[in-house]
């Protein structure tokens, strides 16, 4: 019989010093996720919206280059938000990446909108891109995309 405290047996680890890893917070994620998933929808319909208005519209006058080239790059831009939506609700980097990446080119089309219509009602479009670069773009998100990596198994194998 072993003395009754702390004698041979399970013996417990060092205490760690130092401050504890903080557990990660999917919070700030989700919400860039989902902020960029509605201003991709939002997007997509604005996108589909010029789209009928450019090829029913009988008046030739807005039938110019420039209305097809709006439609395409809103378009182009529908695809970058949703698709950063959708990795980013998956856990990937990349996700991360394209969220920051869309959010910093909307608000400079938006900054370079504002200063050419002169009118200050335009900096209002600055906060639906803002919002989503915030918070994907701190240290939260990082560790909440890290954490899933580091705990997916790897592929499967059967006997």
């Amino acid at each position: 019989m072993g003395y009754p405290y702390g004698g041979p047996g399970p013996q417990l680890p060092p205490p760690a010093f130092g401050r504890p890893e903080p557990i990660p917070n999917s919070g700030t994620a989700i919400a860039a996720a989902a902020i960029s998933l509605i201003v991709g929808l939002l997007l997509a319909f604005g996108t589909l919206s010029a789209g009928m208005f450019a090829v029913t519209e009988v008046d030739r006058q807005y039938r110019s280059g420039e209305l097809y080239f709006v439609v395409a790059s809103s378009g182009v831009a529908a695809l970058v938000w949703l698709s950063a939506a959708a990795l980013l609700f998956l856990r990937t980097t990349a996700g991360r990446v394209l969220v920051i990446v869309a959010s910093v080119l909307s608000l400079i089309f938006t900054i370079a909108q504002a200063v050419d219509t002169v009118e200050p009602l335009a900096l209002m479009l600055m906060f639906p891109p803002l919002a989503p670069l915030i918070l994907a773009a701190v240290p939260s998100t990082g560790r909440w995309i890290a954490a899933e990596s580091t705990s997916r198994p790897g592929p499967v194998r059967r006997p």
